[in-house]
């Protein structure tokens, strides 16, 4: 994802499911004060919780692992999980690379 255009979004069924969480790998470059990221889920597509904020501070070129749980958001069956970028320039990078979401049936 770069610049401010950078959105996406996925459904699952997580009905049935407990001890759910995200695995991915995340790498930022070219940020500035001021720009951020976020990782979102919802249970129902209209109400959105902020799991995760990266900002200027996270900008290192550096790939990290991020394990986190999603368990304290109601399982469903149109459960979303959405990154949504926040930069301002067209040289600003998130990469997002290996996303996984485990849980158990």
């Amino acid at each position: 994802m770069r610049s401010s255009s950078g959105y996406v979004s996925r459904p699952l069924n997580t009905s049935g499911v407990s001890d759910l969480r995200a695995e991915f790998w995340v790498k930022i470059t070219g940020w500035e004060s001021g720009d951020e990221a976020r990782f979102k889920v919802s249970p129902d597509n209209s109400t959105w919780y902020t799991v995760r904020t990266w900002n200027y501070s996270d900008s290192d070129n550096t790939y990290r692992f991020y394990n986190i749980s999603l368990s304290a958001y109601p399982a469903s069956t149109s459960f979303f999980v959405a990154f949504q970028a926040g930069m301002n320039q067209n040289d600003d990078y998130l990469y997002l690379d290996n996303l996984k979401l485990v849980g158990q049936a």
